[in-house]
């Protein structure tokens, strides 16, 4: 038990050290910024605004939603389109279950491509992604 502490207590301070150092979230990685970008893909969960454990029931409600409210007919944001494309294609990876399962195992990225791992050149990156994807 007093390993995992420290381990875990170690794997904050990396993080924090990390973050306030500036490193950013790799091509591909799950956690991406919460303000939206329009070259940047968000995590579909961040975009529908639910955990990770919703139900099925709890996606398409937060789709519609969502939906409802970036719509480009009544939404007043200026990049109504983008956002109202980025929330459908949150819900074409979440309502589906394989696709769901491929993404939460880090098989798939945000627009359902297959994720190359060769991004990766070291242990530290491969750390840092795999503690990011926990923290989310």
């Amino acid at each position: 038990a007093r390993w995992a502490f420290s381990f875990a207590t170690n794997r904050t301070k990396f993080v924090q050290s990390r973050i306030r150092h500036g490193a950013q979230p790799f091509a591909g990685n799950h956690l991406h910024s919460t303000s939206f970008s329009a070259d940047q893909a968000r995590c579909p969960y961040e975009v529908l605004e639910i955990e990770s454990n919703a139900s099925k029931k709890d996606i398409k409600r937060a789709y519609m939603m969502m939906a409802r409210k970036v719509h480009p007919d009544v939404s007043t944001f200026v990049d109504a389109k983008e956002r109202f494309a980025e929330v459908n294609s949150a819900y074409q990876i979440l309502s589906n279950e394989e696709t769901k399962r491929l993404y939460d195992a880090g098989q798939i990225d945000t627009e359902g491509n297959e994720v190359d791992y060769s991004e990766l050149h070291s242990f530290q990156d491969m750390l840092w992604r795999q503690v990011m994807w926990e923290m989310r």
